[in-house]
């Protein structure tokens, strides 16, 4: 009997194949059961990054957010090198408004995976949200470096140039952003705004009024006809000074 215990204890597959099991048990939506396996291939191995990270995102899953922190804390301190761990604390951290903390793991994110858009796209939105815009321009622009094809990148790099006054570059990658995403309506609303901005209203105006024609949002709306005013005050005077 010991040295059946002894083996258990020693099994260096026992990690893994829980792992692997409770992984593949979240994928079919049995949650219960995958977090015994998670905490079976945990309880085998404490030191596993890969089974505590994924017991945070079964947690994330149902929305316990402390429990699945805590994991991912861990998975980060037994494995500083684990970009998958690093990034997924940061979104916690993010959704916890921890800003600084959450680009702190991001940008380690990025350094251990150079390959990795997501970690540079992520630090852009919390950079934006921080009013820091040059290094929101940074990331917005490594993250399109790695990853062309994404268009929130494109859009977080025009409101980083929108902020900072340069108005035509960032009409440029507003184009290039409904490009990937025709009829978003963030990207189209800032592009109302930088034709408000270089003087073209007449151009401006009907894309503020088809947005708040298909507003479902009382605060989207609110903006937007705050827009429409400022544009229709601008066109007003206008008419005065040709007068």
């Amino acid at each position: 009997m010991n040295l059946l215990k002894l083996s258990e204890k020693v099994d260096p597959r026992a990690a893994f194949v829980y792992n692997e099991e409770g992984y593949k048990l979240f994928q079919q939506a049995r949650l219960p059961e995958a977090e015994i396996a998670f905490a079976q291939a945990i309880q085998a191995d404490q030191t596993s990054a890969p089974a505590l990270n994924n017991m945070a995102v079964m947690y994330f899953t149902t929305q316990n957010i402390h429990q699945a922190t805590v994991n991912l804390k861990k998975a980060v301190e037994q494995d500083p090198n684990n970009a998958i761990a690093r990034y997924n604390l940061g979104i916690l951290l993010m959704q916890q408004n921890e800003k600084t903390s959450a680009i702190r793991e991001f940008r380690q994110a990025g350094f251990i995976d150079p390959t990795a858009a997501a970690p540079h796209l992520q630090q852009a939105v919390l950079y934006i949200q921080l009013g820091d815009y040059m290094s929101a321009e940074q990331r917005a622009r490594t993250t399109i470096q790695l990853d062309p094809s994404q268009p929130s990148a494109h859009l977080l790099l025009a409101i980083a140039l929108y902020n900072q006054g340069r108005d035509t570059e960032a009409l440029t990658s507003i184009a290039d952003s409904l490009w990937l995403e025709p009829g978003n309506r963030v990207a189209t609303f800032y592009q109302a705004l930088l034709l408000g901005r270089i003087g073209q209203f007449d151009a401006a105006l009907p894309i503020l009024e088809s947005l708040l024609a298909t507003s479902t949002d009382s605060q989207e709306a609110a903006r937007i006809t705050v827009e429409i005013e400022a544009v229709h005050r601008s066109l007003s005077e206008l008419e005065v000074v040709a007068r």
